[in-house]
């Protein structure tokens, strides 16, 4: 588990420091050998497990977040483009444009990213396969059906649906414009339900063509995106530090106030929610759920080690 710059094991120590030079900026990805991947400034820089940078690979510009595929290949956002990164730290290619969430990457090798125009879907091998605009900035990390439809919210408060092919499927009016940096993405469930929380405080449940299930008012924004965990039940934080435990209904199972703005959570094998409050501070919640859910994208990142790829299976 990683918070920070800290690796910690499941009681909570920390295994391991990683050396970080500047500032970070996006959640770790784990690669399936165990190598650290992470946002330092301006580079992308990989880390053993025991803490050692490996290399850096300096972008020059901030760097949004990562994500790693089936054949290791490191995918990088940053304010200038997106870089693919061979796991040696060689860089293979860059497409400059302006982006705003961390990739993630279908079955078939694709990335998909969000961008001030809309979503964006390139090849493996670095050309822009198609582009759809929706009309705002896509403001989180867009989710992946098992049919590879393609979910983004925008910073108009709406949820698009885009197929594969980069066509209009629907979308939805769930909240007003928000002007937050960043916005909670989606996640899918066992069923295909897509569950989207919303900057004015709103747990929406949407069947996969685009009818509304339920919704749920939490009484203050959602600050972290939504978690599915194995039983159906949907956990997600707020801007007033609840973490809301949500069944698959729309009923409230639990309530939990922490005190400080929700930032992100996740769930671990042996049910352990693990979440990062405003604070500074990483607590670890008791929950009823077995692990996450065996889900197209039950969590922002697709698993618990942020990979962003839909085939990751750990």
């Amino acid at each position: 588990m990683y918070a920070g710059s800290r690796v910690l094991n499941r009681s909570g120590a920390p295994a391991a420091t990683l050396a970080a030079n500047g500032p970070i900026r996006s959640t770790a990805a784990l690669a399936t050998d165990g190598t650290v991947y992470v946002g330092i400034g301006r580079s992308i820089q990989a880390f053993g497990a025991n803490g050692s940078q490996q290399w850096a690979v300096d972008l020059g510009a901030p760097v949004i977040g990562a994500a790693v595929g089936g054949d290791r290949w490191i995918y990088v956002a940053a304010d200038s483009g997106l870089y693919a990164i061979q796991p040696s730290g060689a860089q293979q290619w860059g497409l400059l444009f302006s982006l705003v969430t961390t990739p993630v990457i279908g079955v078939d090798g694709t990335i998909y990213v969000g961008a001030r125009d809309g979503v964006h879907a390139i090849g493996p091998e670095g050309r822009r396969r198609w582009a759809f605009p929706v009309g705002s900035d896509v403001m989180s990390s867009p989710a992946l059906a098992a049919d590879g439809t393609v979910y983004v919210f925008t910073a108009r408060g709406r949820l698009h649906a885009v197929t594969r092919s980069g066509s209009r499927q629907w979308e939805a009016a769930l909240a007003p414009p928000s002007n937050a940096a960043a916005m909670p993405s989606p996640v899918v469930g066992s069923d295909g339900t897509i569950y989207v929380g919303t900057p004015d405080g709103t747990l929406f449940a949407i069947e996969p063509d685009g009818d509304p299930t339920w919704n749920v008012p939490l009484g203050a924004g959602v600050t972290a995106s939504p978690v599915v965990g194995s039983d159906g039940t949907v956990y997600v934080g707020t801007r007033t530090g609840h973490i809301h435990a949500i069944d698959a209904r729309g009923g409230q199972r639990w309530n939990l106030a922490l005190g400080s703005e929700v930032r992100s959570l996740t769930i671990g094998p042996d049910g352990m929610l693990y979440v990062v409050s405003g604070d500074g501070n990483l607590h670890a919640v008791r929950s009823s759920s077995a692990g996450l859910a065996d889900a197209p994208w039950p969590k922002a990142g697709h698993d618990n080690a942020n990979s962003g790829y839909v085939g990751r299976r750990d």
